[in-house]
């Protein structure tokens, strides 16, 4: 059930290098069909080994005005690096591992918290219906990893499949930046599906809990829609 929200260990298939990995609910037997997500294709495959780095975009990530050069190369399989050239003396790094994942994936650079800059998204996980990204942010000058206010931990990540959706909104309000998350899972065996919106305010340089409420609806069709990012500059599904 997912009124407890406890995360579940998932066993990847061994065609994916059978790694075990923890990840959030929901987990059962995916139906992206009915979701309206990528299937785990979707996050590629095939050799990376001449893979060299390239600029994916140009945004000011250390929040001074200026817009940075961010670059995006695959090392191996399972390990990506991004970096950012702040000035031209100054370039950031950080190396990730990708998990059923292959070469990962740069979703975006857009703004997350309440600071200035912007935050790079990063495909790291896949598990059987559930993406997950590791959210890499500006500090004291370097690139660190913004953890999940909801999971606590160092991934984010987006759901769809038969009997449960959840999806991450944000918003600013007189002055202040919001997260929401909105999850739910069906009731039973019938068309409605519960959960809950959990909302998240950026202060004091965290994020920290601000309510929450249940929600419900009547069927997959509307519920559905809660699914993945809803963030100004990320895709709301893996492509």
């Amino acid at each position: 059930m997912w009124g407890y929200l406890v995360r579940q260990t998932l066993v990847l298939s061994t065609a994916l290098a059978a790694a075990t990995i923890l990840v959030g609910p929901p987990v059962v037997a995916s139906d992206h069909a009915a979701a309206g997500s990528p299937t785990p294709a979707a996050a590629g495959s095939g050799s990376v080994a001449s893979e060299t780095a390239r600029v994916v975009a140009r945004r000011d990530v250390d929040g001074d005005g200026d817009r940075d050069r961010i670059g995006y190369r695959a090392l191996d399989r399972n390990t990506v690096r991004v970096s950012a050239r702040i000035s031209s003396r100054k370039v950031v790094r950080k190396r990730l591992r990708t998990t059923s994942w292959p070469r990962g994936d740069f979703y975006g650079a857009t703004r997350f918290d309440g600071r200035r800059g912007v935050e790079l998204v990063v495909g790291t996980t896949y598990g059987a219906h559930t993406p997950w990204f590791t959210v890499l942010t500006y500090r004291r000058g370097r690139l660190v990893v913004q953890k999940c206010p909801f999971y606590r931990t160092r991934e984010w990540a987006v759901d769809a499949y038969a009997n449960g959706y959840l999806g991450w909104y944000r918003r600013t309000h007189h002055g202040r930046v919001h997260m929401r998350l909105k999850y739910v899972s069906r009731v039973g065996g019938s068309a409605r599906f519960t959960g809950r919106t959990i909302r998240y305010t950026w202060r004091h340089g965290g994020w920290h809990k601000h309510g929450a409420r249940k929600i419900s609806y009547p069927n997959a069709a509307q519920a559905s829609r809660i699914g993945g990012w809803h963030v100004n500059g990320l895709p709301r599904w893996p492509r």
